[in-house]
């Protein structure tokens, strides 16, 4: 069986390996999912983690914590300085800004 971990294994490589070459449109679908995945330990909020207030994901707090860590182990971060290195202005710097935002959301030290 295919399991959650390896999914976002395989979409992080996708990011990775493309660089350069992936269809921005592609890029922004992928990294806007990666911090869904995140925001959506939060029931209550349909806006980016960047606009919730501490009371709003506090009592969310330890499930979002355990997505921040898979995602870290699966080289979000790592994956996230390489693009931010070579990302312009624009949609695509931004969602990478509100992704970098969503993994380390609470202070996240292990991130």
């Amino acid at each position: 069986t295919i399991e959650f971990s390896d999914i976002l294994t395989s979409l992080l490589a996708l990011l990775e390996i493309n660089e350069v070459n992936l269809e921005q449109k592609m890029g922004l679908i992928v990294i806007k999912l990666m911090r869904k995945i995140i925001e959506m330990e939060n029931p209550d909020m349909m806006n980016p983690a960047s606009e919730w207030q501490p009371e709003e994901w506090a009592p969310f707090r330890r499930r979002i914590v355990n997505v921040q860590l898979l995602l870290h182990e699966a080289g979000a971060v790592r994956i996230i300085c390489m693009l931010l290195a070579t990302a312009k202005e624009g949609k695509f710097f931004e969602e990478l800004l509100l992704w970098a935002n969503a993994l380390l959301l609470g202070g996240n030290y292990d991130v």
